[in-house]
């Protein structure tokens, strides 16, 4: 083997490792996103409650022109 090839079957091994890497690390993020549970109960990362769900008390209204 030459230099030049052992430097372009480097280059090309490096290329692939990283190219694994950020696949990897992609899926794994996209599959923590699938897992979240919004709102419902279950098990997992806990669920976000949005603030406009929440039941709360009336107050009166009193505008003044």
């Amino acid at each position: 083997m030459t230099f030049a090839a052992l430097r372009d079957w480097y280059s090309l091994d490096r290329y692939r490792a990283r190219l694994t890497i950020g696949i990897t690390l992609s899926l794994l993020a996209h599959a923590l996103l699938l897992s979240l549970q919004f709102g419902l109960p279950g098990i997992g990362l806990p669920s976000l409650e949005l603030p406009w769900n929440q039941r709360r008390g009336q107050a009166e209204l009193s505008v003044v022109l």
